[in-house]
């Protein structure tokens, strides 16, 4: 069977390969500045109950619309980071020339925002702005952000379209560069974008594909693949996703346009 990597937006799921150096990595320390200031002591867990309910409210399902505003039949999910509306997903659920979308948050309410910067340096995220004036419940980005091996995490998004669903497994590896978190929390496609919890309810990661396997014939021809959650998960460190949000407030990021003419 040949491994691949799969993207986890809800149709079309793009296979790419790639190899992840995975080995113990110790903690980095973020700047203050981009962390909420209701933080937990890192020896204080929630029950996942407690962990959903205080999180859930800023976890959203995003659908790209085309140039006509119409759905195009393509799902992910994301979550705020800034309460007037900055919400952070994966460039793939956005990609090509989507420009604007849809925002479902968990009482079902809907909310257009448009796309406003991919990162220039090639990493699968994406920002998005509400239109109009909020203040929202955000999440919170690790202070801690990688996680040791044997931890227990959570995933909240749309996995196969149903919002607002909880998901839990440990940590299984880091990446030797500190940049990606394996896991076994069950993910699937529409699971793109949402982020990955640790026991305090904080921002870990954002999970973005499944190490994905193919069927092959006894010549090699690809013939099928397996379809849904293989139980090796990948999330973007949440390091990565504080530089980038860092980026977007600066305007060091990427246009719609500019990301269309690179693809």
């Amino acid at each position: 069977m040949k491994k691949t990597l799969r993207h986890l937006t809800n149709s079309s799921l793009l296979a790419t390969v790639s190899i992840l150096a995975l080995g113990l990595a110790g903690p980095i320390p973020v700047a203050p500045g981009l962390l909420s200031t209701q933080v937990l002591a890192a020896d204080v867990t929630l029950s996942a109950s407690d962990i959903y309910e205080q999180t859930v409210e800023s976890v959203v399902t995003i659908f790209p619309l085309d140039e006509n505003y119409g759905l195009t039949g393509i799902l992910g999910s994301g979550f705020v980071v800034r309460s007037d509306g900055l919400i952070v997903t994966n460039a793939h659920v956005v990609r090509e020339s989507i420009t604007a979308v849809m925002v479902v948050f968990s009482d079902g309410s809907t909310r257009v925002a448009e796309v406003i910067g991919y990162d220039r340096q090639g990493r699968d995220l994406a920002a998005l702005q509400l239109v109009g004036d909020y203040n929202l419940p955000t999440l919170t980005l690790a202070a801690q952000g990688i996680p040791k091996i044997g931890e227990t995490v959570y995933a909240i998004g749309a996995p196969r379209g149903i919002a607002n669903t909880m998901t839990s497994g440990i940590v299984g590896n880091v990446a030797v560069d500190q940049k990606e978190i394996l896991h076994n929390a069950a993910i699937n496609g529409g699971n793109s974008g949402g982020p990955l919890l640790n026991a305090q309810g904080h921002v870990i990661g954002m999970n973005s594909w499944i190490f994905q396997a193919s069927v092959e014939t006894v010549s090699g021809e690809v013939i099928g693949d397996v379809n849904g959650y293989s139980g090796m998960s990948f999330a973007i460190a949440t390091n990565q996703i504080i530089d980038f949000i860092a980026d977007v407030e600066s305007g060091m990021v990427l246009s719609p346009a500019q990301q269309t003419a690179q693809n």
